[in-house]
């Protein structure tokens, strides 16, 4: 995505990213929020902010996505039984 970013212009750049924002929001807060992380991280990304060593910027609320780990990855679902099936409904 950082990619297909840095091929737009600004104003697109910044209506690509509202448009995640919207499309995010269409779906259930759950959802949303799982996402916050990576779409703050993206943002962060395009106004030419950086990650700290651990791939986290501003206190945590800004993640690096990357579609591999060699362990654990920060977006993947907690694995233990009854975990993460209840979705939020706050």
């Amino acid at each position: 995505m950082l990619f297909h970013l840095s091929l737009c212009t600004a104003d697109e750049q910044q209506r690509v990213l509202g448009q995640l924002d919207d499309e995010a929001a269409r779906h259930p807060r759950h959802v949303s929020a799982r996402l916050a992380p990576a779409l703050a991280g993206l943002r962060l990304g395009v106004e030419g902010g950086s990650f700290d060593a651990d791939g986290t910027a501003d206190g945590g609320r800004a993640r690096r996505l990357l579609g591999w780990s060699t362990d654990g990855h920060w977006l993947r679902p907690d694995p233990s039984p009854g975990a993460g099936l209840e979705p939020d409904r706050g």
